[in-house]
């Protein structure tokens, strides 16, 4: 349960990310470094709690869709492939 919290805590953080980053570009990236710095949006973009798992990130212009492996409950599916991603964010537009 705390995992899954940080996982949904963890990609608000990364969708505020791309927001900043689409206002200063007009556009979103075309992919997100998970675990390393994205200066000057952030000092880090958040790794999944549990190392044997990954945020996924997929850009189609002009949207996005970030995902995270839930382990308790069901989330919404997203455009991430793998079904082990049951919770997903889109761009707000």
């Amino acid at each position: 349960k705390t995992r899954d919290s940080r996982r949904i805590s963890d990609l608000m953080v990364v969708q505020t990310i791309l927001e900043q980053y689409y206002a200063s570009n007009n556009g979103y990236p075309g992919s997100v470094p998970f675990g390393l710095n994205w200066s000057p949006y952030s000092r880090l973009v958040p790794n999944d709690p549990d190392s044997s798992k990954a945020y996924c990130y997929n850009y189609s212009s002009p949207n996005y869709t970030l995902c995270a492996g839930l382990e308790m409950g069901t989330g919404t599916p997203g455009a991430c492939s793998a079904t082990a991603y049951n919770y997903c964010l889109t761009n707000p537009f």
